[in-house]
């Protein structure tokens, strides 16, 4: 009897110790600005801040095209709905701003650059010297916007600023009323903030609700807040569309210069055509993947007539086979070769996966209609036709997503004048041609012991 009696004892004491604990953290967060717990608390499996000082130099460094490979939104525009978003993304929207907005701040806390975006492709080349963050004034004014939930943990991260203000964060999950979590911070000299939030929820239809704003001021003049940057960070869906090649083909006015990191972008292969010969063009140094080339047979269909000086996009590298990189040289290099006349093109062959990859295709055209079609193996008939017409001199961006059931599938590209309403200058340019994976395969060094040298299959004789 005396000996269940202990242990009755020791397990009241161990019970009630526990929920002491419990009461302490609760307490603990409801003073940093955590709201009580709701139905939907589970969905934030961890919340934390970090704070950062403004500063003109060493600021932190984020990469938005990797910290963000599902979504990312970046405030660098004055006007609140010109933000820059990951190029065909849509994890994060329903952006709605609301009160005052008064501009970019100038104090930096944090470098963002990326190589992936809508309006621009890359901001490589000038994002130390970018002001960004949209700047709130006055209580109540904030910014709102919705975040697709997914049953996979993911991670959200939300660059902020503030002077002589409180901000609250508000997070909402679906059509529920109460926020299932809240952070408040309360500022007086300028500071940044990095708000980390690991999510997962029960459905993937369910979205969480995201309210930033302005609370209290003690400036009654100066006191705001701004918003940077949001990334999304999660495993990427292995499910391959209904179609094994799919298409998006847009148009890029010449005044509009594109920056395109070739490295990044193309992480398997790429191709940069910078010279006039044909079979002198840049590539990927892929010797330490003991892989030859992704990106192969490339050929010319009639003759090429030179490099183009006009202009959509810059193409900078670090992993070039001739050239290590061309980080002094890019943004005034010519590139882009020439083929005039019907029937002059150029064709190139790509090896295929069973998981999906990304193949991005740069030319300009002038005066020109240009065909590119895309076949699978010894196939007559194509999978993929595009026709483009140009009048003045036009750049395109064709991105074909693909994959096949044979990893030893080869998807033939075929790029062809088929019109010129000038006989004399219509002409199609091919600048450059990335190859990219998400989940890029892993490669086993060969054994190439008792084999004679091969030619570089990259070109085509």
């Amino acid at each position: 009897m005396k000996k269940r009696w202990v242990a009755f004892l020791l397990a009241f004491c161990m019970a009630f110790t526990g929920s002491i604990s419990n009461l302490a953290f609760a307490s603990e967060e409801q003073a940093l600005g955590y709201a009580p717990e709701t139905s939907g608390q589970d969905a934030i499996l961890d919340a934390s801040e970090v704070e950062l000082t403004v500063s003109q130099e060493g600021a932190y460094p984020v990469n938005l095209t990797t910290e963000g490979n599902l979504d990312w939104l970046y405030f660098n525009s004055t006007d609140a709905q010109s933000y820059e978003q990951k190029y065909h993304a849509d994890e994060i929207s329903n952006v709605v701003v609301s009160g005052n907005t008064n501009g970019l701040t100038g104090d930096k806390f944090a470098e963002f650059c990326f190589t992936d975006g809508t309006q621009t492709s890359s901001n490589s080349a000038t994002y130390q010297q970018e002001k960004c963050g949209l700047i709130f004034e006055g209580v109540d004014s904030g910014i709102a916007f919705d975040i697709a939930g997914s049953t996979e943990p993911r991670t959200i991260k939300i660059y902020t600023g503030a002077y002589a203000a409180t901000v609250k964060t508000e997070i909402r999950l679906n059509e529920e009323e109460a926020p299932i979590k809240t952070l408040q911070q309360t500022v007086s000299a300028s500071r940044g903030n990095i708000l980390t939030l690991r999510t997962q929820t029960v459905s993937d239809d369910d979205v969480l609700h995201i309210k930033i704003s302005i609370t209290d001021v003690t400036d009654p003049t100066y006191g705001s807040m701004s918003l940077h940057a949001v990334t999304v960070y999660g495993s990427i869906s292995s499910e391959l569309p209904d179609e094994p090649v799919t298409y998006i083909s847009e148009d890029i006015p010449q005044q509009t210069t594109q920056t395109v990191n070739l490295t990044s972008e193309g992480n398997l292969d790429w191709a940069y055509f910078d010279a006039e010969d044909i079979h002198n063009y840049e590539y990927k140094n892929l010797q330490e993947t003991y892989v030859d080339s992704f990106i192969q047979n490339v050929s010319a269909l009639g003759t090429t007539s030179g490099i183009t000086g006009d202009r959509f996009a810059e193409f900078h590298f670090m992993d070039g086979m001739n050239r290590e990189n061309n980080t002094s040289s890019y943004a005034s290099e010519k590139r882009g070769i020439i083929m005039q006349h019907v029937g002059n093109g150029l064709t190139f062959d790509v090896d295929s996966s069973t998981t999906l990859r990304t193949l991005k295709l740069y030319t300009g055209a002038y005066q020109a209609t240009v065909k590119t079609e895309i076949r699978l193996n010894d196939e007559e008939t194509p999978l993929a036709t595009i026709v483009r017409t140009s009048g003045e001199t036009t750049g395109n961006i064709l991105t074909v997503n693909f994959y096949s059931e044979n990893e030893e599938d080869v998807y033939h590209f075929r790029v062809e004048i088929t019109d010129v309403t000038d006989p004399t200058y219509g002409s199609v340019s091919v600048h450059a041609i990335t190859l990219h994976d998400n989940n890029p395969p892993v490669v086993i060094p060969p054994d190439h012991s008792g084999e004679s040298f091969q030619m570089n299959p990259r070109v085509s004789f």
